[in-house]
C-alpha cells in the first residue's frame, strides 16, 4: 500500500489501523460537491504544525470521518467553523487506506482517522446526503 508522502515514515498509519473491509462514513466538506480541498488532512492544510506525541502526528496527516450521522451532529455542535458544512457520505473498501477508530472527548466514539492511499480521489466516494 502506498500512501501519501507527507505521513511519517514511521508506524503511520499505525499497526492497530484496520483495512475497511464495507465501511460507511461521513465527513464534513464546505460545498454541495466535494472538492479535493475538502480532503486536505490538517499537515497539509497546516504543515509547520508538529506534535511532539507521535500518535497525534500521525492522525494529523489522516481524515476524520464518523461512523453515523450522530458524531457529524456532535462535531458541528462543539465547533463553529464546522456547523455549515455539508455531510457527505462515503464507503471505504479495502482498496482505498486504512482506518481507525480515534474518538475523543470533543468528538464521541465514532470519530475514525482515515489515511487514504494516495491513488485515491476521495471526491469519487463521497457523495453529499444533505445539499
Amino acid at each position: 500500500m502506498q500512501f501519501h508522502d507527507h505521513l511519517p515514515e514511521k508506524n503511520c498509519p499505525p499497526v492497530e489501523a484496520d483495512i475497511p473491509k464495507k465501511m460507511k462514513v461521513y465527513c464534513l466538506i464546505k460545498n454541495d460537491t466535494p472538492s479535493l480541498e475538502d480532503f486536505k488532512s490538517l499537515k497539509e492544510r497546516r504543515p509547520e504544525r508538529f506534535f511532539d506525541d507521535p500518535d497525534k502526528d500521525c492522525q494529523s496527516c489522516g481524515l476524520s470521518v464518523f461512523t453515523d450521522l450522530e458524531g457529524i451532529e456532535l462535531a458541528k455542535q462543539i465547533s463553529r467553523s464546522l456547523r455549515k458544512r455539508k455531510t457527505a457520505e462515503g464507503l471505504l473498501t479495502e482498496n482505498t487506506g486504512e482506518i481507525q477508530n480515534t474518538p475523543s472527548n470533543r468528538t464521541g466514539n465514532t470519530h475514525h482517522t482515515w489515511w487514504p492511499l494516495k491513488n485515491i480521489n476521495p471526491c469519487e466516494i463521497f457523495n453529499v446526503v444533505n445539499p
